[in-house]
């Protein structure tokens, strides 16, 4: 029997609203936990509205991981289990009011007296042991023990473990162990195909894979070096960063992104958070290729029909907004310049603004307000955009670049006029970014 074609409001329903009912459900029933990190500002005043009322409702010994799984299991088994968008709205809503009333019976259940030791009443710490995060001593996943978890992704889950040494002289090693459930995976994102790109694309600034395996559960996982930092991690600190370090820091970026430009592979998630950094001074490599496209996999989209609900709401490019399926590495140097401005923004915010759920009318509101609204003659190529001048914008004059960054330094603003620009094709690619007659320091301070 040929399988069913795919429900109507399936296919409308994006990858990025599933993402967001996630979230939602996430924030609403553990408020206590950090939110998501892939996408934290879509989430920030459903959390902040949630914590009042719904904080004693939730159970504190759950970590973000187990939280993160609860809400996602919850989603996609409605989405599986519907028939309408309907149906689909009324199942998760269902679900999780069930798993709210679990919550508050683990709350009652909680202030009732301790059991008398001897009794046949399990004890709290025996409870404990079915969630894996709650053990000292870690879980196992394959050959690694004492696994510990590290962080969580919409399809992700991420665990520290201590490489032995294969022989005495040998150092030990962290590693951290990315596990994913691919049948779970929605497009873009899949593991296997994020594999395959990196066994292919090996580069000294490309987060290396050092092993993959299939557990019995048909969990895929996929074990790296483990790096203390990312560059988020180290903006966030308000570390105090010389010139010299953020240079060598994004210099180790774009040589990956020279790298694997020059395979045709488009990473399609540059941002902060997957810049990763061995400590302060670097070096640095690019990770999480979830979501990259390689003109040599089978699994990647055809060239011109490309999935367009791709990367992290304020470092998405405007073409993409517009629904441009043909993309190129261009988007990724858009990306890039967002991240260089981040670096020298006050108080390392993002150079625009998707507002807390993410929003494309406000991204694009924000972009327009700082580059000019664009029309069809500063930017040719969005005539072939199905999505562009189906909405009329207020004409917003461009600013300029040393009124964005007004501390920025001269090289910094004269990189970024030539990498946040609206039209794709006029966008520095990585190569040109570090010609060879200059050096690294004339773009990058």
């Amino acid at each position: 029997m040929a399988p069913s074609p795919p429900q109507a409001w399936k296919t409308a329903l994006s990858f990025r609203e599933r993402v967001a009912i996630v979230e939602h459900m996430f924030v609403l029933l553990f408020p206590h936990l950090t939110p998501p990190t892939s996408q934290p500002a879509k989430v920030t005043s459903l959390h902040n509205h949630a914590r009042a009322s719904l904080l004693e409702l939730s159970d504190p010994n759950l970590e973000h991981s187990s939280a993160l799984s609860s809400a996602r299991a919850i989603e996609v088994e409605s989405h599986e289990g519907s028939f309408s968008q309907e149906e689909y709205t009324r199942t998760w809503e269902a679900k999780l009011q069930e798993l709210k009333a679990k919550c508050v019976e683990r709350r009652l259940e909680a202030r009732k007296p301790p059991a008398v030791p001897g009794s046949d009443d399990i004890s709290n710490d025996a409870a404990s042991q079915d969630i894996p995060h709650a053990t000292d001593r870690g879980i196992t996943i394959g050959r690694f023990t004492g696994c510990r978890h590290h962080n969580s992704g919409i399809f992700s889950d991420v665990y520290k473990a201590l490489l032995k040494p294969m022989t005495l002289v040998s150092p030990a090693q962290f590693v951290a162990l990315k596990v994913t459930t691919p049948s779970r995976m929605a497009p873009p994102h899949d593991s296997h195909r994020e594999a395959r790109i990196l066994q292919r694309s090996g580069h000294k600034c490309v987060v290396k894979l050092l092993e993959k395996f299939t557990l019995s559960t048909s969990q895929f996982v996929m074990v790296f070096p483990f790096y203390n930092h990312s560059l988020d991690t180290l903006l966030k600190s308000n570390a105090k960063s010389t010139g010299e370090q953020m240079t060598g820091i994004l210099q180790d970026v774009l040589c990956a992104l020279e790298h694997i430009h020059s395979l045709g592979i488009i990473h399609r998630d540059v941002k902060p958070s997957n810049i990763l950094l061995m400590d302060a001074d670097g070096p640095a490599v690019l990770a999480d290729f979830g979501i990259a496209w390689s003109p040599n996999d089978p699994e990647s989209e055809p060239a011109e029909r490309k999935i367009t609900d791709v990367g992290t709401t304020c470092y998405r490019p405007p073409e993409i907004l517009f629904g441009h399926t043909a993309y190129n590495t261009s988007l990724d140097m858009w990306a890039f310049g967002c991240v260089v401005a981040e670096c020298y923004t006050d108080g390392h915010e993002s150079l625009f603004d998707a507002g807390d759920l993410g929003s494309e009318l406000q991204l694009i509101g924000s972009i327009f307000r700082k580059l000019g609204t664009p029309t069809l003659e500063t930017w040719p190529e969005s005539s072939n955009f199905s999505d562009f001048g189906k909405i009329c914008f207020n004409n917003f004059p461009a600013q300029k670049w040393e009124d964005i960054l007004p501390r920025a330094p001269r090289a910094i603003t004269e990189l970024l006029s030539e990498l946040v620009v609206f039209e794709s094709g006029d966008r520095l690619s990585a190569a040109e970014v570090r010609p060879p007659t200059y050096g690294a320091t004339v773009y990058i301070c």
